[in-house]
C-alpha cells in the first residue's frame, strides 16, 4: 500500500489535468483494502474510487481521500473443453487483459479491445461494445464493502446489469471496491461479427479469427477517437 499526500492527479486522469489530491492510496492487495476500509472513520471524506481515469473531468483539487485500485494479476480459475473460468485483479489494464485471453484463445471479450480504463470499472460500467456487453461474460465480482471492509460476492444476477450500468451505479454507488472479476469464456471461437462495420474490417485482415476480430476493432477505435495519451480526452 502506497500514502501519499498532496499529489498531482495529472497522471491519474485522461485529460491529464494538473489538480491535487489532499490523499491518494494505491491498494495493491485485498488484505490491505479490507485493513484500511475496516477503520474507514480514519480515512479523509469524501472518498473516491478512482480507476484509470478515464470517465470523469476534474475542475478542482480533491479535497478528501482517492483510492485506487492497483490489485494485479489474471489466472485461470476452472476449464473444461468449451469453457473456461478467469479472474483479474481490479487493477489490471482492461486492454491487457483482453489481449491476454486473446493469445489464449478464450473467446469472449475480443469485441472489447481497446477500451480504456481498469478490470475493476468494467462491471460498473457494464462496458460493451460492438455487439457484446461485459455482463454476458461476467460470472461474479469479489468486492469489499468501503463502510466496514468486509467482503462481500456479487453473483451476475446480483449485480443487476442493464444498459451500461449495474446496481454499482445505483443503490450501491461508491459503496463498494471492486477487488477481482471472474469471466466465463468459451474456448470453442463463437464470433460476433455482424455489428455495423466489423465484418468488413475484418475481411480486410483476412480471415476471422481471435486475433483478427481484436485488431478490427483496434483499427475502427483508433479511425474515430483520439489517442489520450496525445490529445486528452474521456
Amino acid at each position: 500500500m502506497k500514502i501519499l499526500k498532496d499529489i498531482s492527479l495529472k497522471k491519474f486522469n485522461t485529460f491529464g489535468l494538473d489538480y491535487r489530491a489532499d490523499c491518494l492510496i494505491s491498494i495493491t492487495t485485498e488484505e490491505e483494502a479490507i485493513s484500511l476500509l475496516s477503520d474507514h472513520a480514519s480515512l479523509d471524506n469524501p472518498l473516491l474510487i478512482l480507476g484509470g481515469g478515464s470517465n470523469l473531468l476534474f475542475t478542482g483539487d480533491f479535497k478528501g481521500t482517492i483510492l485506487r485500485p492497483e490489485l494485479d494479476g489474471i489466472k485461470v480459475e476452472e476449464q473444461n473443453q468449451e469453457n473456461v473460468i478467469i479472474s483479474a485483479g481490479a487493477g489490471v489494464n482492461w486492454d491487457k487483459l483482453v489481449e491476454w485471453t486473446v493469445n489464449k484463445g478464450f473467446c469472449g471479450l475480443e469485441n472489447l479491445s481497446l477500451i480504456p480504463g481498469l478490470t475493476g470499472a468494467a462491471p460498473i460500467q457494464n462496458i460493451g461494445a460492438y455487439g457484446v456487453e461485459v455482463k454476458d461474460t461476467i460470472e461474479k465480482v469479489k468486492t469489499i464493502c468501503i463502510s466496514d471492509g468486509t467482503e462481500r460476492i456479487f453473483s451476475n444476477t446480483d449485480c443487476e446489469f442493464g444498459y451500461r450500468k449495474s446496481i454499482f451505479k445505483n443503490e450501491n454507488k461508491g459503496k463498494y471496491l471492486v477487488t477481482r472479476v471472474y469471466y466465463r469464456l468459451s474456448t470453442n471461437q463463437l464470433l460476433k461479427l455482424d455489428y455495423g462495420s466489423l465484418n468488413d474490417e475484418i475481411k480486410k485482415l483476412g480471415e476471422a479469427t481471435l486475433k483478427n476480430v481484436r485488431q478490427a476493432v483496434i483499427n475502427i477505435r483508433r479511425s474515430k477517437l483520439p489517442d489520450p495519451g496525445i490529445t486528452g480526452n474521456a
